[in-house]
């Protein structure tokens, strides 16, 4: 009896390739390539795209082009994105107001044309200190 057990999603491993091309092929052929292990969890964080194009990815491109510039073009995957310490951050906001979360930064510029200047500022912090939480920015926006 030929049986096939399928693994839980936790026990899942694999590998992740994170490559750079160029329009003639592979970045420094293939020297600025990161290949991880990964499990269920994301094996290709913010960090360590940041690190492969920092200390691969810019120097295959200066060896291979020396007499161009790179523009670098990432695909919108959460994995892809870089933020900032105190970057507001919906995953890293509580619920209510205060909590565990780092602090985010004291005020957030809103676009908005219908104000001279092209927008506001909105503070996500209370007037005591204490970090507004995901309930209150909701309430002030009438959500």
């Amino acid at each position: 009896k030929n049986t096939t057990t399928c693994r839980r999603r936790e026990e899942r491993q694999g590998i992740y390739v994170s490559e750079l091309l160029t329009p003639i092929g592979r970045l420094g052929d293939g020297a600025a390539c990161q290949i991880l292990k990964c499990s269920r969890d994301i094996c290709l964080d913010r960090e360590k795209l940041l690190d492969q194009i920092k200390n691969k990815a810019i120097s295959a491109f200066e060896i291979e082009f020396p007499e161009y510039q790179a523009l670098f073009q990432f695909n919108n995957t959460k994995n892809n994105n870089k933020y900032a310490e105190n970057e507001l951050w919906v995953l890293n906001m509580n619920m209510t107001d205060g909590g565990k979360y780092v602090k985010p930064i004291y005020t957030t510029y809103v676009l908005d044309e219908s104000y001279p200047d092209g927008g506001y500022y909105q503070s996500m912090v209370q007037n005591n200190g204490t970090p507004k939480g995901l309930k209150t920015v909701l309430i002030e926006w009438s959500l």
